[in-house]
């Protein structure tokens, strides 16, 4: 597995884990994320009613480059796999900006972390070496319905409002196997599914937000 980059946050920058319960959550954390949210996904057409529609994560990661200044957020769910990532997202600095990538090159190497990816977040995360986990296990760590490609490391499946997408999963959920992004070693599918997988689309908040942030320009 390829050797991870040295971070290039700011060395006097900290990630910290807040919950709702927090002194200043409402009148300042919250606040900070939101704006950050919109920064960063306005441009992809992701736009949320209010603030509370964040309450969709039980994780709140912020990464402040000065007490009580937050430049990058991180938001995910506790589950029986570990904590599954959800949006991403950053005040749109340089450093915001790199503190994102940081994480997405070191944090899937950290056991029970884990994310379903595409597009740029798979990019930054396969030049980072991180594992993955096979197509084959995918539906269990999802506990979703999916449709294997023929690499045995991605696979399709359906989400409102998207339709069809072709995800991996990277990093490591508890209790699955895992292999090397680089030279993956996953079981072949019997069979291909080709064209529409005829299967319920994913009507759920998180799978659309989680396929946002494999979008946006990090």
């Amino acid at each position: 597995m390829r050797r991870r980059r040295r971070p290039l946050t700011d060395p006097d920058g900290r990630w910290i884990r807040v919950t709702q319960r927090a002194p200043g959550f409402e009148e300042e954390i919250r606040p900070a994320v939101w704006d950050m949210f919109a920064t960063t996904y306005a441009e992809i057409g992701l736009h949320l009613d209010h603030p509370g529609e964040l309450d969709e994560y039980s994780v709140w990661d912020l990464y402040e480059d000065e007490p009580n200044h937050f430049i990058a957020f991180r938001l995910g769910k506790t589950t029986p796999r570990g904590e599954k990532l959800g949006l991403v997202g950053s005040d749109g600095s340089r450093a915001g900006r790199t503190a994102v990538k940081d994480y997405v090159a070191e944090g899937f190497f950290e056991p029970g972390n884990y994310a379903e990816v595409s597009h740029r977040m798979e990019e930054l995360a396969f030049d980072a070496g991180a594992p993955i986990v096979c197509a084959a296990y995918a539906s269990n760590v999802l506990n979703k319905p999916i449709a294997a490609e023929a690499d045995g490391v991605h696979y399709r499946r359906v989400i409102k409002n998207i339709g069809e997408v072709i995800k991996v999963i990277v990093g490591r959920p508890r209790g699955v196997p895992i292999t090397s992004s680089e030279a993956p070693r996953c079981p072949l599918p019997n069979r291909l599914v080709a064209g529409r997988l005829g299967m319920p689309a994913d009507r759920s908040a998180e799978a659309v937000f989680a396929h946002a942030a494999s979008l946006i320009d990090l």
